[in-house]
């Protein structure tokens, strides 16, 4: 239970209306817990406001080849993209990603136990990147699983949760 005062309730909904980061730490707390949504089958992050009720499927089949395809592309981030001090130092970056997998991963099976997925941290000594796809026996992985070595310039850690 919580209780707040008026005060509180005009600053929450202050930060609440606001669909615009006004610096880094906004874009890290909204990475750090996200809102992930179902669509059309899909499970995505919410970006700002958006309510989306459907996607077109023709266009992400033509585009992406088919759903996991496009979970794997619309729901990632890259961490220089998150702070200054991950694009200087990348390891900082990859460190912080390795816990941000972690927490995807508690989110994701708190919201959608239903749902087995398949989170992918890569890293090519400049970016991090963390993205995730629900697992889907008929369409497979984003990545070729078996060969996960033939990503020769690029670090891979292929996590299944669920």
């Amino acid at each position: 239970m919580f209780l707040k005062n008026r005060e509180m309730e005009r600053v929450i909904a202050v930060i609440n209306e606001s669909e615009e980061p006004r610096h880094n730490l906004s874009e890290i707390s909204r990475v750090l817990w996200p809102e992930f949504i179902e669509v059309s089958e899909c499970i995505i992050i919410k970006q700002n406001n958006e309510n989306l009720q459907e996607l077109n499927m023709d266009h992400i089949y033509r585009m992406f080849g088919d759903r996991t395809g496009f979970e794997a592309s619309d729901s990632h981030v890259h961490m220089m993209d998150l702070a200054k001090e991950f694009e200087l130092q990348p390891l900082e970056g990859f460190k912080f990603a390795l816990k941000l997998l972690e927490i995807w991963e508690c989110k994701l099976k708190r919201h959608f136990p239903q749902y087995q997925f398949v989170l992918i941290l890569s890293f090519d000594g400049k970016d991090s990147i963390l993205r995730f796809h629900k697992n889907r026996n008929e369409e497979g992985s984003w990545l070729n699983n078996n060969d996960l070595d033939g990503y020769e310039d690029t670090a891979i850690l292929v996590k299944y949760v669920g």
